[in-house]
């Protein structure tokens, strides 16, 4: 780098790597390359167990959990525009959004350990955070 009047060397850990891959975290590929989205309006929560014969509570949100396929089904009507948003403690899972008989049914892509307690919720409205220039910049009327 060049302040002027001479030649000041960049630590190497700092310097942008020129492939083409997601790990040039700058600015511009941290936006280009998010997949992250953003969830409102919470319809129902609820926090299970990791384990092999749970059965959840009458009163909750859950219908079923099957350990063997981390598949969970809810009692809350199927409705492609939702989103089920889920975590281990601090982590959050990655998770595939399905209809099961006319109820939103979630299955747990990531690894699990026994008796681990899984928070999750259903939202009525998901917004991807990546969005293109021009459906960022649309005017939108505050309701």
């Amino acid at each position: 780098m060049y302040d002027g009047r001479k030649w000041k060397a960049i630590e190497s850990s700092v310097r942008m790597t020129m492939t083409n891959t997601d790990d040039r975290m700058t600015l511009k590929t941290s936006f280009i390359n998010n997949t992250e989205k953003t969830y409102l309006s919470a319809i129902g929560t609820d926090v299970i167990t990791h384990a092999d014969g749970y059965v959840p509570e009458l009163d909750k949100i859950t219908a079923s959990y099957d350990y063997t396929t981390k598949t969970c089904v809810t009692k809350i009507p199927y409705n492609k525009n939702y989103g089920v948003d889920g975590w281990v403690i601090e982590y959050k899972l990655k998770v595939k959004m399905f209809n099961s008989n006319g109820f939103v049914a979630f299955e747990i892509e990531n690894m699990l350990f026994n008796n681990d307690k899984i928070r999750y919720t259903v939202y009525e409205d998901v917004i991807e955070q990546r969005q293109s220039i021009s459906k960022a910049l649309r005017p939108s009327a505050d309701f």
